[in-house]
């Protein structure tokens, strides 16, 4: 009964958070990858100019990080690419928009 409390608990805090906006929407990315200008490669690709970009790895079935492509890996980057290392998805739409959003901007 205690798991479940703090399961709901956990649900409720997190869709209670509010959709950021710009550079703010990337603060979940910022763990794992770098969103400057300088594109160093930390856990993750760099993320600065990503958007039109050909992807880096290989086995996905898009051409280029559009918002059809960055969409559907940041709902389910394991049912994109089922050995990616990227654990983390984002699915509440406002905020995955809010994202690509941002990702655009980073140019």
């Amino acid at each position: 009964m205690q798991k479940a409390m703090w399961g709901l608990l956990a649900a409720v805090m997190l869709l209670a958070t509010p959709v950021l906006a710009g550079p703010e929407a990337l603060n979940a990315c910022k763990s794992c990858h770098d969103i400057s200008a300088s594109k160093r490669t930390l856990m993750g690709q760099p993320l600065f100019g990503v958007y039109g970009r050909k992807p880096a790895m290989t086995g996905v079935s898009f051409a280029a990080w559009d918002d059809a492509a960055l969409d559907q890996w940041l709902k389910n980057p394991k049912a994109v690419k089922a050995t990616t290392t990227m654990g983390f998805a984002v699915a509440d739409d406002a905020k995955r928009a809010a994202v690509i959003a941002a990702l655009k901007e980073l140019k």
